[in-house]
């Protein structure tokens, strides 16, 4: 069993390596290890297990929240800068009304209620799937050209692996 949360560990840390050679993707891979192996160790049938999912996920995406922001800051000094500003520490930036307006417009919105709407209310991917409709496959393909819409809204956001 030790064997397993250490095959855990090395492999998320090589993913961070693979990444990038800097700390801050070593750290994002040691967090990513780390949750792995401590829901590995807690088992199937532990507290988190028996929570309701909404909260499972919500705590799952806080925590994958807070690991990119290693892997996309430059070092630990704007990491931690980030850090305190998502947790309300560190004083709020010029910036921040900017990205507010951006992110809270109606549209974005819309499509947070949807997304989220679909996460914890509908069926699991592989419970449609089972029976596919005419129905269901419409409402995919509606989601899906959503969100090819939503990410040409953006500005420039280039593939991650071309800026290597």
């Amino acid at each position: 069993m030790p064997r397993t949360y250490v095959n855990l560990m090395t492999v998320m840390l090589l993913g961070g390596l693979w990444h990038g050679a800097q700390w801050t993707f070593i750290a994002w891979g040691a967090i990513h290890g780390g949750m792995l192996a401590f829901e590995r160790l807690m088992g199937k049938d532990s507290f988190y297990a028996r929570m309701p999912a909404p909260a499972r996920i919500s705590i799952t995406f806080v925590i994958v929240l807070f690991t990119w922001v290693f892997f996309r800051a430059e070092n630990f000094e704007v990491a931690s800068r980030y850090l305190a500003a998502m947790f309300w520490m560190g004083g709020e930036t010029p910036a921040a009304g900017l990205t507010a307006a951006l992110v809270f417009r109606p549209f974005n919105l819309f499509w947070l209620a949807l997304c989220a709407g679909a996460v914890w209310g509908a069926p699991r991917t592989y419970e449609i799937l089972l029976r596919l409709t005419p129905g269901k496959a419409v409402a995919g393909l509606v989601l899906l050209a959503g969100s090819v819409m939503v990410m040409f809204t953006q500005g420039v956001n280039p593939f991650l692996y071309f800026q290597f």
